[in-house]
């Protein structure tokens, strides 16, 4: 029975460790800057103004 535990341990810590492998090999392979790929809203703003009224000196 403790032969059985400590192989479930160690199938556990192959596990985790190859987790955080995986983790650390995702976060130093990301791009650095932001950039635009990946968004898929983009805020745009224009104001509507009919003609004739307001902005005129």
């Amino acid at each position: 029975m403790e032969d059985g535990k400590k192989k479930i341990w160690i199938c556990l810590l192959v596990i985790v460790l190859a987790a955080v492998a995986a983790g650390v090999f995702y976060y130093l392979s990301a791009p650095d800057a932001p950039d635009s790929e990946g968004f898929l809203i983009r805020a745009s703003y224009s104001i509507c103004v009919p003609e004739g009224v307001g902005g005129e000196v």
